[in-house]
């Protein structure tokens, strides 16, 4: 994996602001935008594209905080555009660092697209419900104390529902549509698993994708975390979407830095989960009746699991969950996939 961006992956680096717009082609820029708080990277990466007729298209936006809008005003402004020249805003998924900026884009006029799964996840996810995640982390053997502490830390994390109720989409996009930008040829690959409608946008004449979250150059994003979705294993479709990434493309991904070896990132993250499969398995067969919270808390994790709290600690054992569940219907994780 080559970062192909030095100054993203030098503020990267060294947890600095990534100022102004940095050139990715001829008529694709990025723009960094702080995520303050628990939010891990400490920005996001939004896209501005200009298209034949010199119209701006953006994909992802940060988060919804003035100091972010300001940010993207800026960067519109080095390309003599204001957020009234923007045709489309469109989003790799409904995350609030990825679309928190999308209804100031739609007031100043612009046309807000999500992928059609993603939409209809967001439609499903209209409160938080405390109680369901407490009867989750009761089914997976949380401590008893520690039960109504995670679930205060999610609401907290998570917010007022007002950001759900913002996220509606002008334009829905299914597989293999064309976004509406003359002189790209940026198509919408289905990539669920991060969150159930996740999409990726590949353009095959400048060789690049935008993966969102959905594959990433400095961690491994986490799977299966759309709304009331924990009956579901998004585990294995994960995994398929991302064997489908062209793997020769430069990955313009939703944080961290722009790189090159796609395809070997793609390895090393399908490694990574089912090498964390394979953790699973090695307890289980030690401990078979162990419960999904002891199980989580003996794998290894990037943070270190006493580290974890809140949303994270929610997310490691779902994702722990995951893993056993694959393991019951899948059986013993294979090799990892290539990629194209």
């Amino acid at each position: 994996m080559e970062p192909t961006s030095p100054a993203q992956f030098e503020a990267f680096e060294n947890k600095s602001p990534l100022l102004g717009l940095d050139r990715v082609r001829e008529d694709v820029w990025s723009v960094g935008l702080p995520q303050p708080g628990p939010y891990q990277p400490h920005y996001s990466l939004s896209y501005l594209l200009r298209d034949t007729f010199g119209r701006i298209h953006v994909i992802d936006t940060g988060l919804d905080y003035r100091d972010n809008w300001e940010r993207l005003v800026a960067g519109l402004a080095e390309l003599d555009s204001t957020p009234a020249d923007v045709v489309t805003a469109t989003a790799t998924h409904s995350h609030p660092d990825h679309t928190g900026l999308m209804p100031r884009l739609q007031e100043a006029g612009a046309v807000f697209q999500l992928h059609e799964v993603e939409q209809a996840e967001v439609n499903g996810v209209r409160a938080f419900d405390p109680e369901r995640i407490m009867t989750k982390l009761r089914e997976w053997g949380a401590p008893d104390d520690r039960i109504p502490q995670i679930s205060a830390q999610m609401q907290s994390l998570r917010g007022s529902d007002d950001h759900h109720n913002r996220v509606q989409a002008d334009r829905l996009l299914d597989e293999g549509q064309l976004l509406d930008i003359p002189g790209f040829s940026l198509r919408v690959q289905t990539t669920p698993g991060h969150t159930p409608g996740s999409a990726c946008f590949v353009d095959d004449d400048r060789e690049i994708v935008f993966t969102g979250d959905h594959l990433l150059p400095n961690q491994f994003p986490a799977i299966g975390t759309g709304g009331n979705t924990d009956d579901d294993n998004p585990y294995p479709g994960y995994l398929a979407a991302l064997a489908a990434l062209p793997g020769d493309y430069e990955a313009l991904p939703g944080h961290g830095f722009r790189f090159r070896g796609l395809g070997n990132r793609v390895r090393q993250t399908t490694e990574h989960h089912l090498r964390r499969t394979r953790e699973v398995e090695a307890l289980l067969a030690k401990d078979p009746d162990a419960t999904v919270w002891d199980l989580a808390a003996q794998l290894t994790w990037t943070a270190g699991w006493e580290n974890l709290s809140g949303f994270f600690l929610y997310s490691a054992v779902r994702q722990t969950d995951m893993h056993r569940d694959y393991l019951r219907t899948v059986g013993h994780p294979a090799d990892s996939p290539s990629t194209s």
